[in-house]
Order: structure tokens, then sequence, then C-alpha cells
């Protein structure tokens, strides 16, 4: 609140959107992580976990912005951070660890994840949220559709390309 932007040249009004929060909304989401691009262990660590994810993965990734918020980043402004930790979440570096904030954290808790998400006062890293369990588009798509044979697929790919076939008499 108060950030001077192009878009809000006198201060924003409102608090700022929490993706985290938003996106344990989505029924969907079976996967839900935070890190930092000045954190590229952590950062590859946890894009690598959400690539094998089987489901619908967000990691919000974020960034320091030199030109609005210098300051952010910086000496007294600096932005605290709090690893997660859990022996199925995103692996903490300890030499980062000594610096910051650890909090055992389950991922497998939907309301955890909340409250993790919600935190203010620092930025949560690691995995929030993780369901295994919900079935991903790609595996409910595929059930619903008939398992076709090696020559009844080629039988169907030809009659839908007979459609196009020009027919001519001798």
């Amino acid at each position: 609140m108060g950030q001077s932007t192009n878009t809000t040249p006198h201060g924003a009004y409102l608090k700022p959107m929490n993706p985290l929060s938003l996106m344990l909304g989505i029924s969907n989401v079976s996967f839900l992580a935070q890190t930092a691009t000045w954190l590229p262990v952590h950062m590859d660590a946890t894009i690598r976990k959400a690539w094998t994810h089987k489901g619908m993965s967000f990691v919000r990734i974020m960034q320091r912005c030199p030109i609005y918020m210098p300051h952010m980043f910086t000496g007294a402004g600096a932005m605290n951070v709090t690893y997660l930790d859990h022996p199925n979440g995103v692996e903490v570096d300890k030499a980062l660890a000594k610096k910051s904030k650890i909090i055992t954290h389950d991922p497998f808790d939907m309301l955890a994840a909340q409250e993790v998400a919600l935190i203010e006062d620092s930025l949560p890293m690691g995995l929030l949220y993780h369901n295994p369990k919900l079935p991903s588009y790609e595996a409910d798509r595929y059930s619903r559709v008939a398992k076709l044979t090696n020559q009844e697929l080629i039988d169907k790919m030809n009659s839908h390309l007979d459609k196009y076939t020009v027919r001519t008499s001798p």
C-alpha cells in the first residue's frame, strides 16, 4: 500500500493481491510453491519439483525490481525470508538456512498452506501445498477416450482422410 508506480502515481490505495492465497482457491491446483530469482539453487529445485509433478502446478517466482522498489531488497528494507521445511518439500540450502527463519510446514494440509500464504512479515519460500492424489487434466481427459489398437487407429484415420479424397471416374 502506498507504493507509487506508473499506474498508481499517487500510491496504491489497496493491499496488493496475494497470488498464493488466490491459487489455493482454485480447485485443481495440486502444487503451489514460492521461490525467488536471488535464490538460484532454491529456484532450480522448486521448478524441478513442479515440473515432475503430475497435475496443475503454480510457482510464484519473486523478482527484484530496482526501478520501483530499490529499497525492498537491501539494507534495513530487505525482505525477510522464511523457508518451509518438510521431507517432501523443497530442500533448504544449509548456508541460507543459517541466515533465515525456518518453519516446519506440512504441504499436504490445505489449511496450513493458507496460513502460510497469508504471512505478511516475511516471504515464505518453498512448497506451500501439494496434493498428488488430485487427478490431473491429462489423466482425467484421456481416461474418457476409447483405447484403440494400431489397426483401429489407422482405419479411423483413413476414413477421415477419405472425406477429402476426390474420386474420378475412369
